[in-house]
């Protein structure tokens, strides 16, 4: 087959017999430590230009990796010294986290390092935080992170301690997050970012588990929700819309690419509102 769209579906999705591929991407940094030139000079651009776009910081987010995430998976050349290296680089790369000066009134930072159950990384966590946070008057922090379960919960006990987070964003379709809230709970004075929809697969929610889960964070006494994807929507195609030969095909019914998903979040969110009395019917 010659290059081009045709071979790059063919390649991911099958193609006469053929299994297609599975779609996983690492990305890991590899890091000399005695370097010392990197900025974020390029990114504040960006949302500098992001912010003219939108007409000012009330109406923009910026997303940011995580300071601990970044040191975590990057891969240095010592050997056997992991540990001192990312010491070392997080020492380095603090004060480029530049939170205050973004311009916008919402920051999510990413750390989804989180779910690792590493006691080790705490002292990396209490060393970046709340430092990056110093400044960042009247910004409302989001920490997010997703794909697994939290993998410490002494660290989550520690995180909910943070008065500058005012929001958490966690994953209830992987890992067991519901069984962390119910044994170590959750702060009434923060918002939880409950991930109910798939993002890193193709697939529509499955309605009785959705219920399920949300009926659980209700006992909680939870007093403030949002319903949410549970990660980005990065990990899946935009839309369905193009897709005339697969919505035709019987797998079209079950499946939802990015537009789809968000349009899955307004749907629970009607249903949870009660203005929506029958989810199953929303959601074939």
């Amino acid at each position: 087959m010659k290059p081009g769209v045709d071979r790059m579906f063919a390649i991911t999705r099958g193609w006469d017999g053929a299994t297609g591929l599975t779609p996983t991407t690492t990305i890991v940094p590899e890091v000399d430590c005695a370097l010392s030139k990197s900025d974020f000079s390029s990114y504040l651009a960006a949302v500098k230009r992001g912010l003219g776009a939108v007409g000012g910081g009330d109406q923009a987010t910026a997303v940011v990796l995580g300071p601990v995430t970044f040191v975590r998976f990057c891969t240095y050349g010592a050997t056997g010294q992991e540990d001192i290296s990312r010491f070392n680089l997080l020492t380095k790369i603090l004060p480029l986290y530049q939170i205050a000066t973004l311009g916008v009134k919402k920051v999510q930072i990413h750390e989804p390092a989180f779910v690792l159950a590493e006691d080790k990384l705490l002292s990396l966590f209490q060393q970046a935080y709340p430092s990056i946070l110093t400044g960042a008057v009247g910004v409302s922090i989001v920490m997010v992170t997703y794909f697994e379960g939290i993998g410490s919960e002494k660290s989550w006990k520690w995180r909910m301690g943070l008065k500058e987070i005012s929001k958490v964003s966690l994953d209830f379709i992987r890992g067991d997050n519901l069984q962390l809230l119910k044994a170590a709970g959750f702060p009434k004075t923060k918002t939880l970012g409950a991930g109910l929809i798939y993002s890193r697969s193709i697939w529509k929610m499955l309605p009785e588990k959705v219920e399920q889960i949300w009926q659980e964070l209700i006992r909680l006494g939870l007093s403030d929700v949002c319903i949410q994807p549970a990660a980005s929507l990065q990990y899946v195609p935009r839309t369905m819309e193009c897709e005339e030969a697969l919505q035709k095909h019987p797998a079209g019914r079950v499946l939802t690419f990015g537009k789809e998903k968000l349009a899955e979040v307004q749907t629970l969110a009607a249903y949870f509102r009660g203005d929506n009395p029958k989810l199953m019917s929303t959601v074939p």
